[in-house]
Order: structure tokens, then C-alpha cells, then sequence
């Protein structure tokens, strides 16, 4: 009598483990997600649609390569990561419905040292994840896991031109609406690439794209750069964290301000002041506590442009996994307790 109560203990006990174990699957898998689409502020414009350009900024994917991870649990990592960089995105890109998607470098891990077979392989899994409907103008920046020039690991012309092959599209500025965008690559940066994107439209707002951070990196080149470019803006990543910089470069004045509360839309005003936002990666790989992508309305005014910026925050990832490794070994610690009673059991009767 008592033995057979304790297994209907036990079968009751797997029941209520394994019914646990569904609802923490939803939870982390599909309402996690839909939580922290919740907290995303509302990005209105109440101006016309020639007057204003809606952007979204995707900052350090770093696709995970063949290389780096482990060859038993590589396809499990790269199946993970892809699969959370897909579903924050097409959320982020369904809500805010851009008419511009900035990629801001470093798209992929080992974008410059994978094989020719390894970068075609990459470049697949990227375009699957980042689906972007044809109307729409997108914009690629390489970083320096993309062609290097960072450290030990040199930038070639070869792996340059693999890049702008790879992603149809060069160096030079692109154009939509009101708005200019000017690229701008520190790691291959040439006085003629400058002068070139000064013949940009003088009339339009001039927005300066870059991988790294151009007002506080690279003092050298900034002040040259930005007489010549004259940029409303600057938009940048590589750091993986989220902030906003006030600049007055005549005063050698470098304001950064951290940018994390969810909800909160920064509104700056580009007469008179310049700002650089730093996009947050949106890779829950890189190790940091927040990731996300950045929205942006650009609005032209006749007594000046509006500039309303906010980060559309993704979940913890790293917390969803930790949950399942709690789940994974309480499941091991009860089957060995079941498995040693039965053996108990067993004996005893023996």
C-alpha cells in the first residue's frame, strides 16, 4: 500500500514538474517578448510623410561564426542567437515600420577571418534574420569584426571588397528623402573619402554613420572632419552600450550621458548643438545586461530639424537560458532520486 502511494506521489510530482517546465517554455519563448513589446514607447509624428524619416538602427549583430564556438555545441549556439536576433527584430521592424534600416558594423563575428564558404554561409543566416521588405532603403556600415583594422587583425582591400560585394553597396553616401547619410569608416578613413561626402546636399539634414564613435575616439580627424561634413548628427555603435553626447568641439566639450530607461524618447534639436547617439547591440552574445535596437523620427521643420530617439529594448536572454539550466538540473536531481528509491525499494524486497 505504501509503495504504491509513493509512485503515485511520484508520477503526480513529474506531472506538476513537467507542466512547470511548459509554462516556463511560454514564458521565456513568447511572452518574455511580448512584455518588453509592451514598454516600447509609442514613436508619433504628427508632420507630413516628406517631412519626416523614420529609421531603424541595428547595432553590433555579430552573427556568430564557425570558428569561435565549440564544435559540439557551436549549431546549438548559433541556432540560439539567431533565432532571438530574428524575433526581437521583425518585432522592432512590425512596430515602428521604417522607411530606413541602418546596420552600424561588426554584422558579423568573424566577418574577417571566415572563409569564403564560412562568409556565405553567415551571409545567409544574416539576410533570413534581418528580413527587410525590397521598398525599403537599407544601409550597411562594416565594423572591424567585418573587415578588420582593429588590433592584430589587419583591413585589406580583399576583405573590403568582399563586404561591399557581399552586401551591394558602397562606400558612398546614400540619400533618402530629406536626408543625407554620410558614411564614414575610421579604420579605413582617407582625407579624399572626406571630401567627397562634403559635395553632399548642403540643404539636407547631413546625418554622419559611422561603426565607432567619431567625437570622442577620433580626436585627430574630428575637428577637420566635422568643418568639412557639417553633420546635423551622428550616429554610431561598436561599444555595445546606449548613450547620447552633447558636443560643442569649438569648447572641447564631450557630454555623454547614459540612455537606458525603458520608454524614454529623447527629443534633440539640431540647431545649435550636436549630438552622437551610441546604438546598443541587439546581440544578447556580447555579454552585456541591456540590448536593443534604436528608433528614430527625423522631422524637417522650417526653425529646425527634430530628432525623436528612443531604444526599443530587448529581453535578457542570459536569464531565459539560466532559468532552463535550473529546470535541467532539478529534472536530473529527481530522476536520480527516483532511480536510487527504486534500487532502494528493490533491494529491500530482495
Amino acid at each position: 500500500m505504501l509503495r504504491h502511494g509513493r509512485a503515485a506521489w511520484v508520477k503526480h510530482r513529474m506531472k506538476f514538474f513537467i507542466g512547470l517546465v511548459v509554462v516556463l517554455v511560454l514564458v521565456n519563448e513568447e511572452f518574455c517578448y511580448l512584455a518588453k513589446a509592451w514598454q516600447w514607447p509609442e514613436m508619433t509624428s504628427t508632420v507630413e510623410s516628406q517631412h519626416k524619416l523614420t529609421v531603424l538602427l541595428v547595432g553590433d549583430p555579430q552573427l556568430i561564426g564557425y570558428r569561435n564556438e565549440p564544435s559540439s555545441t557551436g549549431w546549438l549556439a548559433r541556432w540560439d542567437a539567431d533565432r532571438y536576433l530574428r524575433k526581437t527584430f521583425q518585432r522592432a521592424y512590425s512596430f515602428l515600420k521604417p522607411d530606413v534600416v541602418l546596420f552600424l558594423g561588426d554584422l558579423f563575428d568573424e566577418g574577417s577571418t571566415a572563409t569564403d564558404t564560412e562568409y556565405a554561409s553567415t551571409l545567409q543566416r544574416f539576410h533570413t534574420i534581418f528580413s527587410v521588405s525590397p521598398e525599403k532603403e537599407k544601409i550597411y556600415l562594416s565594423g572591424d569584426n567585418d573587415v578588420g583594422g582593429e588590433g592584430n587583425d589587419p583591413l585589406t582591400a580583399n576583405k573590403l571588397d568582399r563586404f561591399v560585394k557581399a552586401f551591394s553597396q558602397d562606400s558612398s553616401n546614400v540619400v533618402t528623402k530629406f536626408v543625407d547619410f554620410l558614411k564614414v569608416n575610421f579604420f579605413a578613413i582617407k582625407l579624399s573619402d572626406v571630401s567627397r561626402s562634403s559635395q553632399s546636399r548642403m540643404s539636407a539634414f547631413r546625418t554622419l554613420v559611422s561603426h565607432s564613435s567619431i567625437l570622442f575616439y577620433h580626436k585627430l580627424f574630428t575637428v577637420d572632419i566635422v568643418e568639412k561634413l557639417k553633420p546635423d548628427l551622428v550616429i554610431c555603435a561598436h561599444e555595445h552600450v546606449s548613450r547620447i553626447a552633447r558636443v560643442d568641439l569649438k569648447a572641447g566639450f564631450y557630454e555623454p550621458k547614459a540612455f537606458t530607461t525603458p520608454g524614454e524618447v529623447a527629443l534633440l534639436n539640431s540647431t545649435g548643438t550636436l549630438y552622437e547617439i551610441m546604438v546598443p547591440t541587439c546581440s544578447y552574445r556580447m555579454g552585456v545586461p541591456k540590448v536593443g535596437y534604436g528608433a528614430m523620427i527625423i522631422e524637417e521643420h522650417k526653425d529646425g530639424d527634430l530628432v525623436k530617439y528612443t531604444v526599443l529594448w530587448g529581453p535578457a536572454r542570459f536569464v531565459h537560458l539560466y532559468t532552463y539550466l535550473v529546470a535541467l538540473a532539478i529534472a536530473v536531481l529527481t530522476l536520480s532520486y527516483n532511480y536510487c528509491y527504486k534500487k532502494h525499494q528493490k533491494y529491500s524486497r530482495s
